[in-house]
């Protein structure tokens, strides 16, 4: 089989991605500089040329024409007097007494500039010759760039670029990472259980590596939900199929009841205790083969968890008076409502707690406690005895699996109470984990959303 060479199709299309944004930023850095400059500095005004025109308007029109062309020069910026020979102003009113001074000046004279408010200023261009031996003052208006212009280019230019940079980094990493978000958070919800999530067709579309990624991740996610599928499947048919043996089993054992001797009858005692075990347990293995753990109507109803877990404790606390335990609960006087089915929470936590029972150590205190957050419930039990090792800690939660060791005797229990507890937590939108106590035993964690916090399914 030929090895196969990567494509490298996301590789170019980020090369192909920053190489345009690279083009765009110089485009658009180059058009900034050259508008920002002309505004900067703009072409220098040919005086002379103004002088003429100002000569020329006179001429032709009379004060009337002089006006307008005064008029339009103001618009760009310019305050234009014509001084005849006289030292008058053309259109007959007296100049301002401060302008008066600057009618001496001649044109081997500096320029004059006065300074206005920050960043703004007015040049004083020496009183040109005009036709007919008048002459033409003009205050030309500096812009707020005018006394550092390559700063002002330079700053301007920049401040171009950095904003292109921003604007083509932020698509460029919206369009890389959206679907890796969007993965990330369908194998959480795969990992929860939630067996039918998928990527979508957003990230499918892609033709690079993401989007192969995507497929694959798809199609394993097929395999895994049909496997999980075949496996509640043959739960329940093999459990449907031992009930019926069963019930003719124990029918069996009640007729032989009305004739069997006290020899017999200890030993049919012993035989209807396994056949009640083994009920118990088809009936256990149904129940776990009926929690899906991506259901929705699970989650339907509104259950009052304070109330729920103090029925359990003081159910529990019976069996825990036989090993000499006491069951020390600690929570509020109210606390918040959990969506969910009570039936498939009650069956959940009391599994948990009777674990907690079963293997603490006699004469020791279990601790109960339930704590409201802003938008979730914690219920802890904790309990004294021998810790697991760190591998059994996530694989107590698997069905049929028992943790080696002392701590599990050769008849308690099926390996099944905390696989239930598992597919029904995570049913309820919660979490369930387990972990060792600092004096040996474990202590067991159930985190379950309130009825406001579930999402809309």
């Amino acid at each position: 089989m030929a090895l196969k060479l990567p494509s490298f199709r996301l590789y170019r299309r980020i090369f192909l991605q920053l190489l345009g944004a690279q083009v765009l930023i110089a485009v658009g850095a180059v058009i900034a500089t050259v508008v920002i400059s002309n505004a900067v500095s703009p072409a220098p005004s040919d005086w002379s040329h103004l002088a003429r025109e100002a000569g020329e308007a006179f001429r032709t029109g009379g004060a009337h024409a002089f006006d307008d062309w005064q008029k339009k020069q103001f618009q760009e910026g310019k305050v234009t007097f014509l001084i005849g020979p006289d030292g008058k102003s053309a259109d007959g009113l007296d100049l301002p007494p401060h302008l008066e001074h600057w009618l001496r000046l001649s044109p081997t004279d500096r320029m004059i500039s006065r300074e206005g408010p920050p960043g703004r200023g007015a040049d004083v261009i020496l009183p040109l010759e005009a036709p007919q031996g008048y002459r033409l003052l003009v205050i030309n208006e500096r812009g707020p760039f005018s006394e550092f212009p390559f700063l002002y280019r330079a700053g301007a230019a920049a401040a171009v670029a950095i904003f292109l940079i921003a604007i083509v980094t932020l698509f460029l990493t919206r369009s890389l990472v959206s679907p890796i978000i969007d993965l990330r958070r369908v194998t959480h919800s795969v990992a929860a259980g939630e067996y039918s999530k998928r990527v979508g067709n957003a990230a499918l579309a892609r033709d690079d590596e993401i989007g192969e990624l995507a497929a694959d991740f798809d199609a394993m996610a097929e395999r895994i939900q049909d496997q999980f599928q075949n496996q509640r499947q043959l739960f329940r048919d093999v459990s449907h199929e031992l009930k019926s043996p069963l019930a003719r089993l124990q029918l069996a054992i009640e007729l032989l009841r009305a004739e069997a001797d006290p020899q017999q009858e200890r030993w049919l005692d012993r035989l209807d205790k396994e056949a009640h075990a083994l009920s118990t347990m088809i009936d256990r293995i149904l129940m776990l083969a009926q929690v899906d753990p991506s259901a929705v109507d699970i989650r339907r109803g509104r259950v009052d968890i304070e109330a729920l877990l103090s029925s359990l404790i003081d159910d529990a606390r019976f069996e825990a008076g036989k090993k000499g335990q006491k069951i020390i609960y600690e929570g509020p006087a109210e606390a918040p409502i959990v969506g969910g089915s009570q039936v498939h929470l009650a069956s959940a936590i009391e599994n948990v707690i009777r674990n907690a029972i079963i293997y603490g150590t006699p004469e020791t205190d279990l601790r109960i406690a339930l704590e409201p957050g802003n938008e979730n419930v914690r219920i802890t039990v904790e309990n004294l005895g021998e810790s697991l090792r760190s591998s059994d800690l996530r694989r107590i939660f698997e069905p049929f699996y028992r943790a080696p060791g002392g701590r599990v005797g050769p008849t308690t229990g099926q390996g099944i109470g905390l696989a239930i507890t598992r597919n029904v937590i995570h049913a309820h939108r919660g979490t369930v984990e387990a972990r060792n106590h600092p004096d040996g035993g474990l202590i067991m964690h159930i985190v379950l959303p309130t009825s406001g916090a579930l999402p809309e399914d």
